[in-house]
């Protein structure tokens, strides 16, 4: 997992907190999954961070922000984010992380291209 000796990294994600399924129950998390796992890669690596967030934020709600997911996914949306990166090609290494819903990422998480 560690980038070539020198390289400068990226970790890029998306998470969402709030009432999400675990082990099969819906429970409030005050830290989303995907953020910890992000935050584990990039104290492993020293990476850079990058939280993806979109301008119009994700329901509280499993269930509702389930419904928003699908409906951006059937349309190809490209939520507006509020910041980008200023230039990728200063990495070497890109880790990016999301969310799935459906067997796909978060729209806002369709890289490089929207980052």
């Amino acid at each position: 997992m560690n980038p070539p000796k020198n390289a400068k990294s990226l970790v890029a994600y998306f998470s969402r907190k709030g009432k999400n399924i675990v082990s099969g129950a819906i429970i409030h998390l005050p830290v989303g999954n995907t953020e910890v796992i992000a935050r584990m890669i990039q104290e492993a690596t020293g990476s850079d961070s990058f939280r993806i967030q979109a301008v119009k934020p994700y329901p509280e709600d499993y269930y509702e922000t389930t419904e928003v997911a699908k409906e951006e996914q059937r349309t190809n949306a490209r939520p507006e984010l509020t910041a980008h990166i200023e230039d990728m090609r200063v990495y070497d290494v890109i880790f990016v992380g999301s969310q799935l819903v459906g067997h796909d990422a978060y729209a806002g998480v369709h890289v490089p291209r929207d980052l």
